[in-house]
Protein backbone atom coordinates (compact mmCIF):
# COMPACT_ATOMS: atom_id res chain seq x y z
CA UNK A 1 0.00 0.00 0.00
CA UNK A 2 3.02 2.45 0.50
CA UNK A 3 4.62 1.70 -2.41
CA UNK A 4 1.08 2.47 -4.37
CA UNK A 5 0.79 5.36 -2.34
CA UNK A 6 4.40 7.04 -3.33
CA UNK A 7 4.01 5.72 -6.81
CA UNK A 8 0.69 7.82 -6.94
CA UNK A 9 2.41 10.81 -5.40
CA UNK A 10 5.23 10.56 -7.43
CA UNK A 11 3.15 10.63 -10.68
CA UNK A 12 1.10 13.67 -9.86
CA UNK A 13 4.69 15.47 -8.95
CA UNK A 14 5.32 13.97 -12.57
CA UNK A 15 2.51 15.45 -14.31
CA UNK A 16 2.17 18.59 -12.79
CA UNK A 17 5.85 19.32 -13.25
CA UNK A 18 5.32 18.73 -17.06
CA UNK A 19 2.71 21.12 -16.86
CA UNK A 20 4.26 23.42 -16.10
CA UNK A 21 6.97 23.27 -18.40
CA UNK A 22 4.50 23.26 -20.94
CA UNK A 23 2.83 26.00 -19.83
CA UNK A 24 6.23 28.35 -19.31
CA UNK A 25 7.62 27.05 -22.39
CA UNK A 26 4.67 26.57 -25.05
CA UNK A 27 2.27 28.24 -24.13
CA UNK A 28 2.75 32.05 -22.44
CA UNK A 29 4.66 33.25 -25.33
CA UNK A 30 2.54 34.80 -27.55
CA UNK A 31 4.22 36.68 -30.68
CA UNK A 32 7.39 36.28 -30.07
CA UNK A 33 8.26 33.64 -32.53
CA UNK A 34 6.75 36.21 -35.44
CA UNK A 35 3.62 33.89 -36.19
CA UNK A 36 -0.42 34.78 -36.32
CA UNK A 37 -1.96 33.63 -33.37
CA UNK A 38 -5.72 31.55 -33.96
CA UNK A 39 -7.52 34.39 -31.95
CA UNK A 40 -6.03 36.76 -34.27
CA UNK A 41 -8.45 35.83 -37.09
CA UNK A 42 -11.55 36.12 -35.23
CA UNK A 43 -10.40 39.36 -33.47
CA UNK A 44 -10.06 41.18 -37.07
CA UNK A 45 -12.68 39.93 -38.21
CA UNK A 46 -14.64 40.19 -35.50
CA UNK A 47 -13.61 44.26 -35.22
CA UNK A 48 -14.62 44.74 -38.47
CA UNK A 49 -18.27 42.75 -38.07
CA UNK A 50 -18.33 45.39 -34.95
CA UNK A 51 -17.92 48.47 -37.14
CA UNK A 52 -19.98 47.57 -39.57
CA UNK A 53 -17.95 46.16 -42.26
CA UNK A 54 -16.87 43.05 -44.63
CA UNK A 55 -15.77 40.11 -42.22
CA UNK A 56 -14.31 37.96 -44.59
CA UNK A 57 -12.40 39.39 -47.78
CA UNK A 58 -9.02 40.56 -47.62
CA UNK A 59 -9.05 43.90 -47.97
CA UNK A 60 -11.34 44.42 -45.00
CA UNK A 61 -9.81 42.13 -42.79
CA UNK A 62 -6.40 44.20 -43.98
CA UNK A 63 -7.92 47.93 -43.68
CA UNK A 64 -8.68 46.25 -39.50
CA UNK A 65 -5.40 45.10 -38.96
CA UNK A 66 -3.91 48.26 -40.06
CA UNK A 67 -6.30 50.56 -37.95
CA UNK A 68 -6.06 47.92 -34.69
CA UNK A 69 -2.18 46.98 -35.27
CA UNK A 70 -0.97 50.23 -36.89
CA UNK A 71 0.45 50.18 -40.85
CA UNK A 72 4.23 48.26 -40.08
CA UNK A 73 2.44 45.28 -37.63
CA UNK A 74 -0.81 45.00 -39.93
CA UNK A 75 1.11 43.59 -42.75
CA UNK A 76 1.20 40.25 -41.26
CA UNK A 77 -2.61 40.23 -41.58
CA UNK A 78 -3.20 41.00 -44.98
CA UNK A 79 -4.40 37.85 -46.28
CA UNK A 80 -6.50 36.45 -43.89
CA UNK A 81 -9.32 33.85 -44.74
CA UNK A 82 -12.24 33.77 -41.81
CA UNK A 83 -13.68 30.67 -41.86
CA UNK A 84 -15.93 31.48 -38.01
CA UNK A 85 -19.55 32.24 -38.86
CA UNK A 86 -21.01 35.22 -37.91
CA UNK A 87 -22.20 34.22 -34.75
CA UNK A 88 -18.77 33.58 -33.14
CA UNK A 89 -18.61 36.86 -33.44
CA UNK A 90 -21.26 38.19 -31.16
CA UNK A 91 -20.73 35.01 -28.77
CA UNK A 92 -17.47 36.89 -28.23
CA UNK A 93 -18.20 40.33 -28.16
CA UNK A 94 -16.96 40.94 -24.64
CA UNK A 95 -13.10 39.99 -25.67
CA UNK A 96 -13.17 41.56 -29.07
CA UNK A 97 -14.15 44.85 -26.94
CA UNK A 98 -10.40 44.05 -25.59
CA UNK A 99 -7.32 46.21 -26.51
CA UNK A 100 -5.37 44.45 -28.73
CA UNK A 101 -2.42 44.96 -26.56
CA UNK A 102 -3.86 42.74 -24.00
CA UNK A 103 -6.04 40.82 -25.81
CA UNK A 104 -3.80 37.39 -26.73
CA UNK A 105 -3.22 37.14 -22.58
CA UNK A 106 -6.68 37.84 -21.74
CA UNK A 107 -7.65 34.87 -23.98
CA UNK A 108 -4.94 32.71 -22.46
CA UNK A 109 -6.38 33.54 -18.60
CA UNK A 110 -10.36 33.02 -19.94
CA UNK A 111 -9.21 29.71 -21.52
CA UNK A 112 -7.52 28.58 -18.33
CA UNK A 113 -9.95 29.99 -16.14
CA UNK A 114 -12.92 28.23 -17.66
CA UNK A 115 -11.28 24.48 -17.96
CA UNK A 116 -10.20 24.57 -14.64
CA UNK A 117 -13.97 25.17 -13.79
CA UNK A 118 -14.53 21.82 -15.71
CA UNK A 119 -11.57 20.28 -14.42
CA UNK A 120 -12.77 20.93 -10.47
CA UNK A 121 -16.18 20.26 -11.03
CA UNK A 122 -15.47 16.22 -12.45
CA UNK A 123 -12.60 16.09 -9.64
CA UNK A 124 -15.88 16.43 -7.15
CA UNK A 125 -16.35 12.86 -7.58
CA UNK A 126 -12.73 11.89 -6.96
CA UNK A 127 -11.62 11.35 -3.82
CA UNK A 128 -7.87 11.41 -1.64
CA UNK A 129 -4.88 10.90 -4.28
CA UNK A 130 -7.46 9.76 -7.10
CA UNK A 131 -8.66 13.81 -7.13
CA UNK A 132 -5.37 14.68 -7.42
CA UNK A 133 -3.90 12.26 -9.69
CA UNK A 134 -6.69 13.23 -12.01
CA UNK A 135 -6.09 17.26 -11.40
CA UNK A 136 -2.72 16.62 -11.77
CA UNK A 137 -3.50 14.82 -15.59
CA UNK A 138 -5.59 17.33 -16.37
CA UNK A 139 -4.15 20.40 -16.35
CA UNK A 140 -1.24 18.12 -18.52
CA UNK A 141 -3.54 17.59 -20.88
CA UNK A 142 -2.01 17.74 -24.21
CA UNK A 143 -4.87 18.72 -26.11
CA UNK A 144 -5.53 21.70 -23.22
CA UNK A 145 -1.72 22.79 -24.14
CA UNK A 146 -2.24 22.44 -28.11
CA UNK A 147 -5.24 24.66 -27.84
CA UNK A 148 -3.24 27.09 -25.53
CA UNK A 149 -0.57 27.87 -27.33
CA UNK A 150 -1.82 29.20 -30.63
CA UNK A 151 -5.08 30.69 -28.03
CA UNK A 152 -7.32 28.50 -29.95
CA UNK A 153 -10.87 29.39 -29.14
CA UNK A 154 -12.27 26.16 -28.89
CA UNK A 155 -10.90 25.72 -25.05
CA UNK A 156 -13.26 28.91 -24.69
CA UNK A 157 -15.93 26.67 -26.02
CA UNK A 158 -15.71 23.36 -24.61
CA UNK A 159 -15.99 25.26 -21.01
CA UNK A 160 -18.65 27.39 -22.10
CA UNK A 161 -20.41 24.28 -22.82
CA UNK A 162 -19.53 21.83 -20.45
CA UNK A 163 -19.79 23.68 -17.74
CA UNK A 164 -23.69 23.74 -17.73
CA UNK A 165 -23.79 20.31 -18.51
CA UNK A 166 -22.20 19.09 -15.46
CA UNK A 167 -23.03 21.61 -13.04
CA UNK A 168 -26.80 20.40 -14.24
CA UNK A 169 -25.52 16.41 -13.48
CA UNK A 170 -23.73 17.61 -10.05
CA UNK A 171 -27.50 19.84 -9.42
CA UNK A 172 -30.16 18.77 -10.99
CA UNK A 173 -32.09 21.77 -9.56
CA UNK A 174 -29.17 24.21 -11.16
CA UNK A 175 -30.75 27.00 -13.09
CA UNK A 176 -31.63 26.59 -16.55
CA UNK A 177 -30.26 30.01 -17.28
CA UNK A 178 -26.62 28.20 -17.03
CA UNK A 179 -27.52 26.90 -20.53
CA UNK A 180 -26.91 30.68 -21.90
CA UNK A 181 -23.23 29.38 -21.79
CA UNK A 182 -24.18 26.26 -23.89
CA UNK A 183 -26.16 28.60 -26.34
CA UNK A 184 -22.80 30.91 -26.77
CA UNK A 185 -20.00 27.75 -26.99
CA UNK A 186 -22.78 25.99 -30.08
CA UNK A 187 -22.49 30.04 -31.71
CA UNK A 188 -18.86 29.80 -31.39
CA UNK A 189 -18.41 27.01 -33.24
CA UNK A 190 -21.95 25.15 -34.87
CA UNK A 191 -19.89 21.90 -36.13
CA UNK A 192 -18.98 21.28 -32.85
CA UNK A 193 -21.40 22.06 -30.33
CA UNK A 194 -24.58 21.21 -32.66
CA UNK A 195 -24.32 17.60 -31.10
CA UNK A 196 -24.34 18.73 -27.64
CA UNK A 197 -27.73 20.59 -27.77
CA UNK A 198 -28.90 17.63 -29.33
CA UNK A 199 -28.17 15.56 -26.46
CA UNK A 200 -30.69 18.12 -24.38
CA UNK A 201 -33.56 16.65 -26.32
CA UNK A 202 -32.78 12.86 -25.23
CA UNK A 203 -32.49 13.92 -22.00
CA UNK A 204 -36.03 15.48 -22.18
CA UNK A 205 -34.61 18.87 -20.59
CA UNK A 206 -36.87 20.74 -22.89
CA UNK A 207 -36.25 24.28 -20.51
CA UNK A 208 -32.93 23.84 -20.62
CA UNK A 209 -33.05 23.19 -24.61
CA UNK A 210 -35.15 26.28 -25.20
CA UNK A 211 -32.66 28.47 -23.44
CA UNK A 212 -30.04 27.52 -25.14
CA UNK A 213 -31.65 27.06 -28.60
CA UNK A 214 -32.67 30.53 -27.87
CA UNK A 215 -29.27 31.88 -26.90
CA UNK A 216 -28.36 30.19 -30.57
CA UNK A 217 -31.61 31.79 -32.28
CA UNK A 218 -30.39 35.50 -30.98
CA UNK A 219 -27.15 35.40 -31.80
CA UNK A 220 -28.10 34.40 -35.75
CA UNK A 221 -30.72 37.22 -35.44
CA UNK A 222 -28.22 40.03 -34.04
CA UNK A 223 -24.88 39.01 -35.98
CA UNK A 224 -26.86 38.13 -39.12
CA UNK A 225 -29.08 41.34 -38.57
CA UNK A 226 -26.45 43.56 -38.04
CA UNK A 227 -24.16 42.75 -41.35
CA UNK A 228 -28.08 43.25 -43.00
CA UNK A 229 -28.57 46.78 -41.69
CA UNK A 230 -24.77 47.68 -43.36
CA UNK A 231 -25.59 46.04 -46.65
CA UNK A 232 -23.16 43.52 -46.47
CA UNK A 233 -22.78 40.27 -48.04
CA UNK A 234 -20.94 37.97 -46.35
CA UNK A 235 -22.55 33.81 -47.70
CA UNK A 236 -20.56 34.14 -50.58
CA UNK A 237 -17.21 35.31 -49.55
CA UNK A 238 -17.31 33.18 -46.42
CA UNK A 239 -18.13 30.40 -48.66
CA UNK A 240 -15.27 30.87 -51.08
CA UNK A 241 -12.94 31.24 -47.88
CA UNK A 242 -13.96 27.76 -46.75
CA UNK A 243 -13.12 26.29 -50.11
CA UNK A 244 -9.76 27.78 -49.97
CA UNK A 245 -9.20 26.17 -46.25
CA UNK A 246 -8.06 22.83 -44.99
CA UNK A 247 -11.28 21.64 -44.95
CA UNK A 248 -12.46 22.64 -48.24
CA UNK A 249 -11.43 20.21 -50.57
CA UNK A 250 -11.78 22.25 -53.42
CA UNK A 251 -8.05 21.64 -54.74
CA UNK A 252 -5.20 19.57 -55.13
CA UNK A 253 -3.05 21.89 -52.71
CA UNK A 254 -5.77 21.21 -50.16
CA UNK A 255 -6.04 17.26 -50.80
CA UNK A 256 -2.46 17.10 -50.14
CA UNK A 257 -2.48 19.70 -47.31
CA UNK A 258 -5.08 17.27 -45.59
CA UNK A 259 -4.19 13.08 -46.93
CA UNK A 260 -0.83 13.60 -47.85
CA UNK A 261 0.69 13.36 -44.36
CA UNK A 262 1.12 17.17 -44.03
CA UNK A 263 -1.31 18.13 -41.56
CA UNK A 264 -2.26 14.29 -40.25
CA UNK A 265 -0.19 15.34 -37.19
CA UNK A 266 -2.71 18.01 -36.40
CA UNK A 267 -5.83 16.39 -36.93
CA UNK A 268 -7.87 14.29 -35.25
CA UNK A 269 -10.71 13.18 -37.35
CA UNK A 270 -10.55 10.33 -39.28
CA UNK A 271 -10.76 11.49 -42.35
CA UNK A 272 -7.06 11.44 -42.79
CA UNK A 273 -6.73 7.95 -41.09
CA UNK A 274 -9.50 6.46 -44.06
CA UNK A 275 -7.53 8.23 -47.10
CA UNK A 276 -4.26 6.31 -45.46
CA UNK A 277 -5.46 2.90 -46.15
CA UNK A 278 -8.70 3.96 -48.89
CA UNK A 279 -6.89 5.67 -51.28
CA UNK A 280 -10.18 7.35 -51.82
CA UNK A 281 -10.89 10.73 -51.25
CA UNK A 282 -14.77 10.87 -51.06
CA UNK A 283 -15.05 7.50 -49.19
CA UNK A 284 -12.79 9.45 -46.62
CA UNK A 285 -14.86 12.24 -46.42
CA UNK A 286 -18.36 10.19 -46.07
CA UNK A 287 -17.47 7.37 -43.68
CA UNK A 288 -16.25 9.18 -40.91
CA UNK A 289 -20.03 11.21 -41.21
CA UNK A 290 -21.95 8.12 -41.63
CA UNK A 291 -19.87 6.41 -38.73
CA UNK A 292 -20.69 9.91 -36.36
CA UNK A 293 -24.51 9.30 -37.60
CA UNK A 294 -24.68 5.85 -36.91
CA UNK A 295 -23.07 5.73 -33.10
CA UNK A 296 -25.16 8.77 -32.26
CA UNK A 297 -28.49 7.06 -33.38
CA UNK A 298 -27.66 3.86 -31.35
CA UNK A 299 -26.95 6.41 -28.58
CA UNK A 300 -30.19 8.13 -28.91
CA UNK A 301 -31.93 5.06 -28.84
CA UNK A 302 -30.63 3.87 -25.73
CA UNK A 303 -31.31 6.51 -24.05
CA UNK A 304 -34.72 7.42 -24.92
CA UNK A 305 -37.32 7.24 -22.72
CA UNK A 306 -35.62 5.37 -20.34
CA UNK A 307 -35.73 6.53 -17.13
CA UNK A 308 -32.66 5.55 -15.53
CA UNK A 309 -30.16 7.17 -17.79
CA UNK A 310 -31.55 11.10 -16.49
CA UNK A 311 -29.40 14.00 -15.60
CA UNK A 312 -29.69 12.88 -11.84
CA UNK A 313 -27.36 9.91 -12.64
CA UNK A 314 -24.03 11.28 -12.83
CA UNK A 315 -22.37 8.02 -13.74
CA UNK A 316 -24.58 7.35 -16.71
CA UNK A 317 -24.17 11.11 -18.21
CA UNK A 318 -20.74 11.90 -17.66
CA UNK A 319 -19.85 9.32 -19.96
CA UNK A 320 -22.36 10.36 -22.15
CA UNK A 321 -20.83 13.71 -22.67
CA UNK A 322 -17.71 12.24 -23.43
CA UNK A 323 -19.41 9.86 -26.08
CA UNK A 324 -20.77 12.96 -27.80
CA UNK A 325 -17.61 14.81 -28.19
CA UNK A 326 -16.12 11.57 -29.46
CA UNK A 327 -18.87 11.17 -32.00
CA UNK A 328 -18.53 15.41 -32.58
CA UNK A 329 -14.81 15.15 -33.59
CA UNK A 330 -15.01 11.86 -35.71
CA UNK A 331 -16.64 13.33 -39.14
CA UNK A 332 -15.20 17.32 -38.88
CA UNK A 333 -12.05 19.48 -39.39
CA UNK A 334 -11.22 18.84 -36.29
CA UNK A 335 -7.50 19.66 -34.38
CA UNK A 336 -6.47 18.19 -31.38
CA UNK A 337 -7.77 20.43 -28.99
CA UNK A 338 -11.04 19.65 -29.79
CA UNK A 339 -10.16 16.69 -27.64
CA UNK A 340 -10.87 18.76 -24.55
CA UNK A 341 -14.79 17.13 -24.80
CA UNK A 342 -13.52 13.84 -24.07
CA UNK A 343 -12.12 15.23 -20.42
CA UNK A 344 -15.43 13.87 -18.76
CA UNK A 345 -14.71 10.56 -19.65
CA UNK A 346 -11.68 10.30 -18.56
CA UNK A 347 -13.16 11.20 -15.10
CA UNK A 348 -15.55 8.54 -15.60
CA UNK A 349 -12.90 6.18 -16.13
CA UNK A 350 -11.49 7.52 -13.14
CA UNK A 351 -14.50 6.49 -11.04
CA UNK A 352 -14.57 3.21 -12.53
CA UNK A 353 -11.39 1.70 -12.31
CA UNK A 354 -12.34 -1.52 -11.05
CA UNK A 355 -13.73 -2.11 -14.77
CA UNK A 356 -11.03 -3.97 -16.46
CA UNK A 357 -11.60 -2.97 -19.94
CA UNK A 358 -12.31 0.25 -18.92
CA UNK A 359 -9.05 0.65 -17.03
CA UNK A 360 -7.15 -0.59 -20.27
CA UNK A 361 -9.16 2.14 -21.74
CA UNK A 362 -8.00 4.97 -18.82
CA UNK A 363 -4.52 3.53 -19.04
CA UNK A 364 -3.95 3.95 -22.78
CA UNK A 365 -5.83 7.20 -23.22
CA UNK A 366 -3.73 8.32 -20.13
CA UNK A 367 -0.52 8.28 -22.23
CA UNK A 368 -1.82 9.09 -25.69
CA UNK A 369 -3.69 12.20 -23.92
CA UNK A 370 -0.22 13.28 -21.97
CA UNK A 371 1.65 13.30 -24.95
CA UNK A 372 1.87 15.68 -28.04
CA UNK A 373 1.03 12.80 -30.27
CA UNK A 374 -0.64 14.35 -33.47
CA UNK A 375 2.70 16.33 -33.41
CA UNK A 376 4.98 13.64 -33.51
CA UNK A 377 6.58 13.55 -36.65
CA UNK A 378 7.32 16.95 -36.42
CA UNK A 379 9.48 16.30 -33.38
CA UNK A 380 10.84 13.33 -34.51
CA UNK A 381 12.47 15.13 -37.53
CA UNK A 382 13.00 18.18 -35.13
CA UNK A 383 15.15 15.52 -33.62
CA UNK A 384 16.88 13.67 -36.34
CA UNK A 385 18.09 17.56 -36.88
CA UNK A 386 18.71 18.00 -33.27
CA UNK A 387 21.05 14.97 -34.00
CA UNK A 388 22.55 16.44 -36.64
CA UNK A 389 23.35 19.78 -35.79
CA UNK A 390 23.44 19.40 -32.30
CA UNK A 391 24.46 23.36 -31.77
CA UNK A 392 21.11 24.55 -32.49
CA UNK A 393 18.33 24.88 -30.09
CA UNK A 394 16.20 22.18 -29.71
CA UNK A 395 12.85 24.44 -28.91
CA UNK A 396 14.06 26.41 -32.37
CA UNK A 397 14.77 23.39 -34.60
CA UNK A 398 10.97 22.16 -33.58
CA UNK A 399 9.17 25.28 -33.94
CA UNK A 400 11.14 26.08 -37.59
CA UNK A 401 9.65 22.28 -38.25
CA UNK A 402 6.16 23.24 -37.20
CA UNK A 403 6.21 26.44 -39.16
CA UNK A 404 7.60 25.13 -42.58
CA UNK A 405 5.35 21.64 -42.35
CA UNK A 406 2.69 22.47 -44.56
CA UNK A 407 5.08 22.71 -47.90
CA UNK A 408 7.96 19.98 -46.91
CA UNK A 409 6.64 17.04 -44.62
CA UNK A 410 5.99 13.74 -45.90
CA UNK A 411 5.66 11.41 -42.71
CA UNK A 412 6.28 8.14 -42.96
CA UNK A 413 3.34 5.34 -42.96
CA UNK A 414 4.15 4.62 -39.33
CA UNK A 415 4.23 8.12 -38.14
CA UNK A 416 0.98 9.02 -39.78
CA UNK A 417 -0.59 5.31 -37.99
CA UNK A 418 0.68 7.07 -35.00
CA UNK A 419 -0.86 10.16 -35.64
CA UNK A 420 -3.80 8.26 -35.96
CA UNK A 421 -4.22 6.68 -32.74
CA UNK A 422 -6.27 9.07 -30.78
CA UNK A 423 -8.58 9.08 -33.54
CA UNK A 424 -8.83 5.30 -32.80
CA UNK A 425 -8.91 5.85 -29.62
CA UNK A 426 -12.00 7.94 -29.96
CA UNK A 427 -13.70 5.56 -31.95
CA UNK A 428 -13.02 2.47 -29.57
CA UNK A 429 -14.14 3.95 -26.59
CA UNK A 430 -17.66 5.35 -28.34
CA UNK A 431 -18.16 1.76 -29.48
CA UNK A 432 -17.48 0.04 -26.08
CA UNK A 433 -19.27 2.66 -23.79
CA UNK A 434 -22.47 2.45 -26.10
CA UNK A 435 -22.19 -1.28 -25.81
CA UNK A 436 -21.77 -0.72 -22.14
CA UNK A 437 -24.66 0.86 -21.72
CA UNK A 438 -26.85 -1.20 -24.06
CA UNK A 439 -25.80 -4.01 -22.20
CA UNK A 440 -26.60 -2.41 -18.47
CA UNK A 441 -30.01 -1.88 -20.43
CA UNK A 442 -30.63 -5.12 -21.30
CA UNK A 443 -29.50 -6.70 -18.15
CA UNK A 444 -32.20 -4.24 -16.05
CA UNK A 445 -34.76 -4.99 -18.58
CA UNK A 446 -33.64 -8.62 -18.01
CA UNK A 447 -34.04 -8.57 -14.21
CA UNK A 448 -37.60 -6.99 -14.00
CA UNK A 449 -38.81 -9.43 -16.47
CA UNK A 450 -37.72 -11.93 -14.05
CA UNK A 451 -39.10 -9.76 -11.01
CA UNK A 452 -42.61 -9.58 -12.85
CA UNK A 453 -42.61 -13.40 -13.61
CA UNK A 454 -41.90 -14.33 -9.81
CA UNK A 455 -44.38 -11.87 -9.02
CA UNK A 456 -46.74 -13.36 -10.86
CA UNK A 457 -46.01 -16.61 -9.78
CA UNK A 458 -46.69 -16.07 -5.99
CA UNK A 459 -49.54 -13.95 -6.94
CA UNK A 460 -51.25 -17.60 -8.40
Amino acid sequence: MKFRRWLTIGLIAMLSALAIFKLVMQDIPSSSDGSVNDFVFIYLAGNAWMDGGQPYTHESVGAESVKLFGAEEGKAYQELDIFYPPTTFFALIPILLLPHQIVIPAVLLISLALYMWVVWILAMDLTGLSRYLFLAFAINYAPLHSGLRPRNVTVIMAGLILIPLLKAVHDRMSSSWWFILLGLGVAIKPQLGGAFLLILIVMGEWKRFLVAASTVAASVVISVGWLAMHGIHWVAPLLDNLGRGPAGGNSQSTLSFVYNGEANFRLINMSPLVYLFSGNYRLSSTLPVVMAVVLFLCLVMLLWRNPEFRPGSRLVWIPVFGVVGAIALLPAYSRYYGAIFILPLFAWMWMQWHRPLLRVALLVGTVLFSLPMPQFPVIWQAGVQYIQHPGMSLSKVSGSMTEHSFATMRPAFWQELICALPNLFLAAVSILLLAMIAWRRVSKEGGMEAQDLRQSEVHS
